[in-house]
């Protein structure tokens, strides 16, 4: 036998079982339809990936018109579209966050929300009972009273950020302890043209305490007490920062050129000292920031789940 007569005889056994099994699916209906049924989903488990339902949020045009009224009186001109649209996503946001908290069941277990539902019971004059509670539900009283709704959005915000991922930049850690910087006390003696060799060894037998008479008018300070470098460069100018920086105690250096004319410089005391930095206040800052992120995060995640719109006609 060739192989082409090999290949004609597969062909013909391969044909053939289809043919059989085609003709047993046709006389059973119900087993072609589990095979049929089978092969898809597991097609579509292979191959797509399953969407979440989003939970809808509708906002009434009632309310809309509410929010838009506000705005104008608040600023005395209707809202712009984007304007009014970022006012609504705020209002979306509040209901998804409301909605997530009662899908959880916050609004049952929470002491704040209960004591509230029972005050709106007794006001109502209603018995206080769990079977009035119920009907308290059935109203969606916890819905649409205000106390209880900013419970119910504090406590999802909170519960959301105890579960939200980390934030991408690590804020946790202790913030940097500053570097000691020195601080400088010094005299200086000003002249508004160039201090020649003559004046200057005349100079150099001055005491510090003189620098105010022997200098010519000058609008900022003859002396300076406890400044830092970048103090004394914001003042005076780098260079004559740089000679303060590194000059030695107790004796007159220069003449140093500003853009006010030349200085002699008495340096009286270089103190190293740390900054005063509020190192709570950083941390607390820092904690806040990241709590906003991870907040964003988890909002994001929130968003997700739900879609809003607002009846039609609106915005």
């Amino acid at each position: 036998m060739g192989i082409s007569d090999l290949v004609q005889a597969m062909n013909c056994l391969r044909f053939s079982w289809f043919g059989r099994l085609g003709k047993v699916l046709a006389r059973q209906p119900l087993l072609t339809f589990l095979l049929l049924g089978g092969l898809l989903y597991v097609t579509e488990a292979r191959w797509f990936i399953p969407l979440q339902a989003q939970t809808p949020i509708v906002i009434e045009a009632e309310k809309v018109e509410r929010l838009r009224q506000q705005w104008t009186q608040k600023l005395g001109r209707a809202p712009e579209h984007n304007e009014m649209l970022a006012v609504l996503e705020g209002v979306a946001l509040e209901e998804m966050l409301i909605a997530e908290a009662v899908a959880r069941g916050v609004h049952r277990n929470d002491p704040v929300v209960l004591l509230r539902l029972r005050q709106n019971l007794e006001f109502l004059g209603m018995e206080v009972s769990p079977g009035a509670l119920e009907h308290a539900y059935d109203l969606d009283m916890h819905r649409h009273d205000p106390v209880v709704r900013k419970r119910l959005r504090l406590l999802m915000e909170s519960e959301l950020l105890a579960g939200a991922r980390p934030a991408p930049t690590p804020l946790d850690s202790e913030p940097p302890t500053p570097e000691p910087l020195h601080k400088f006390s010094f005299s200086q003696i000003f002249r508004e043209q160039r201090i020649g060799p003559d004046e200057l060894n005349r100079l150099q037998d001055a005491r510090p305490e003189s620098a105010a008479e022997l200098s010519d008018p000058f609008l900022l300070a003859h002396r300076f007490h406890q400044v830092s470098e970048v103090q004394i460069a914001r003042e005076l100018g780098p260079d004559l920062a740089r000679a303060v920086s590194s000059a030695p105690i107790g004796r007159w250096v220069g003449p140093i050129q500003s853009v006010y004319g030349d200085h002699l410089i008495w340096l009286e005391g270089r103190e190293r000292v740390t900054p005063n930095l509020d190192i709570d206040r950083v941390r607390i800052e820092r904690q806040i920031q990241a709590e906003k992120q991870n907040l964003e995060l988890a909002l994001a995640d929130l968003r997700a789940r739900y879609r809003w719109h607002v009846e039609p006609g609106e915005e």
